[in-house]
């Protein structure tokens, strides 16, 4: 009996070693697949970041192209705003010489209006100074023509006396 238990006890304690050797080895395919998991997991968040990286990349490289097109379009439009911009300051230029153009001849205006009001000043003057000498001639005309008419009457009336 002793012998027998004790082969049982032989026997099960070599299937508690083999149970021990496959817990061992399930233990370690288990940590080993656990490692190939975190390796797998490690390797799928390396990918995710790589995809994120690369459209990243693609998108500043589509940003960067799109910032390109968007910069030539903007020169471009800048080159045709600067030629209105220099049709327009030449047409400023016209305007400015037309304007200087009317500022001279306003002035040549201004200046021969002021001769003119001058020289019509000048007659005034002249032809009050000649109203003044007519009026005075005027006025001696008449003391002589009452003069003379005194002295045609006096000789009227001594011609009468002498008839």
């Amino acid at each position: 009996l002793y012998q027998q238990i004790n082969e049982e006890l032989i026997e099960s304690n070599q299937k508690i070693f083999l149970l021990e050797a496959e817990l061992q080895q399930s233990l370690l395919k288990n940590n080993e697949n656990q490692n190939a998991a975190d390796k797998i997991s490690q390797l799928q968040e390396e990918f995710i970041l790589w995809q994120i990286k690369s459209q990243s990349e693609r998108l500043d490289s589509e940003q960067l192209d799109t910032a390109i097109n968007y910069a030539q379009e903007l020169q471009q439009q800048n080159k045709i705003f600067n030629l209105e911009v220099d049709k327009l300051n030449f047409k400023l230029q016209i305007a400015q010489q037309k304007f200087d153009e009317y500022q001279i001849r306003l002035n040549n205006s201004q200046k021969l209006n002021q001769d003119l009001q001058n020289f019509i000043e000048n007659q005034k003057s002249m032809l009050e100074v000649h109203q003044q000498q007519a009026d005075s001639k005027i006025k001696v005309l008449i003391e002589r023509l009452d003069s003379l008419k005194r002295i045609n009457f006096g000789l009227s009336k001594r011609l009468i006396e002498l008839k």
